[in-house]
């Protein structure tokens, strides 16, 4: 087998790419120390008098980079499962933020289905890039309920809207606290919620 061809079988995985934003939207080279291990390793398997390191860590950042800029620059018109990633809490759509879970993956699979049928990944990335946007925020700008908020609303009676998910936390709180809740606390503060008789 050809050099060239024994590298091309290398394939870096999308999770290794440079320039791919951080946890907090940062662009950079975040994945820099993890894609430098993973060229050593992958090195040390291949066993070729021609091949040197630094002629290797060329190519493959070579193939990474392109990768990477092919999909930046295109625009993506709808969402493809196979690109999504989770580990560490993060989810990611090829490299990109998505999302994170900081205890567990409940409640994933529902903010994926919402998050496709709604925003194109195009449009949710460029949302999640202005200032003082947070993943969940932007889902609930356009409806999202999750399966905690519908149950709770389902308890009082309330119809599933993100103004009766508020009302239902408020009348929790009441259940919780009754003499800080009171009913004359509830009309002044948040008129327009219902008070069980």
């Amino acid at each position: 087998m050809d050099l060239l061809d024994q590298m091309d079988l290398l394939d870096p995985s999308p999770q290794y790419q440079w320039g791919q934003r951080g946890p907090r939207g940062q662009r950079g080279l975040q994945r820099g120390p993890k894609l430098l291990t993973h060229m050593l390793t992958t090195f040390r398997k291949i066993k070729h008098p021609k091949l040197s390191y630094v002629k290797y860590i060329v190519y493959i950042s070579t193939v990474v980079i392109n990768q990477t800029h092919t999909y930046m620059t295109s625009k993506q018109a709808e969402w493809d499962r196979k690109l999504f990633s989770y580990h560490g809490g993060y989810l990611t759509y090829y490299g990109e933020f998505i999302g994170r879970w900081k205890y567990g993956s409940a409640g994933m699979g529902e903010f994926k289905r919402f998050l496709m049928k709604n925003f194109t990944p195009d449009q949710y990335l460029d949302l999640l890039d202005q200032d003082g946007t947070t993943p969940m925020g932007i889902l609930e700008s356009v409806g999202f309920i999750s399966k905690q908020e519908r149950e709770k609303c389902r308890k009082y009676g309330l119809e599933e809207t993100r103004q009766n998910v508020t009302y239902a936390s408020i009348l929790s709180m009441q259940e919780l606290w009754p003499t800080e809740f009171t009913a004359e606390y509830i009309q002044t503060h948040y008129p327009g919620c219902p008070i069980p008789a």
